[in-house]
């Protein structure tokens, strides 16, 4: 559980988890999937009735917590969601992914919340495919521009944090 114990405090996830409580109430959402979640450690704590994380590695989920073990790419969703939420999943992608999985999250829900690693060095982290990534970047793969943006700082990273409506 390292890697959970070394984000349970990040800045981005606190900055989400706002987003998500504000959209929340505004729209009284009652369902939420985290695409590419781990074992739904950050959706358990979000307001929202009915918790899905959604990873293709299987881990034993978070109470509360509905997980699906699915490649996202090939999972057929059975129902839409209130909100979906996408954080450090795009830049792992290869190219030809990108389109189809983009395509995917927002046929789920009106509300979708993206973070990516902000202008990271190109083999800063060995497991990231699409470093540096931008705003434009973003854009070019959205083919839409976010209704709000934010930039959140931990430590020596950024992370670009969008919300779609």
């Amino acid at each position: 559980m390292e890697y959970i114990e070394q984000r349970k405090d990040a800045k981005y996830y606190k900055k989400c988890n706002e987003l998500i409580e504000r959209i929340a109430m505004d729209n009284k959402s009652k369902s939420i999937i985290d695409i590419g979640g781990w074992n739904g450690f950050f959706v358990k704590n979000t307001p929202i009735d009915k918790k899905v994380c959604l990873d293709k590695i299987n881990r034993e989920p978070e109470k509360g917590v509905e997980f699906i073990n699915a490649d996202f790419l090939k999972w057929n969703a059975k129902e839409k969601y209130d909100i979906v939420l996408c954080m450090q999943v795009l830049e792992h992608l290869e190219d030809d992914q990108i389109s189809p999985f983009i395509e995917k999250l927002f046929s789920l829900t009106n509300h979708v919340i993206i973070s990516v690693p902000y202008k990271w060095r190109k083999g800063w982290c060995k497991f990231h495919k699409q470093d540096p990534i931008d705003h434009g970047k973003l854009k070019s793969w959205t083919n839409r521009r976010p209704f709000e943006s934010y930039l959140v700082k931990d430590g020596k990273t950024e992370r670009l944090i969008c919300y779609y409506k």
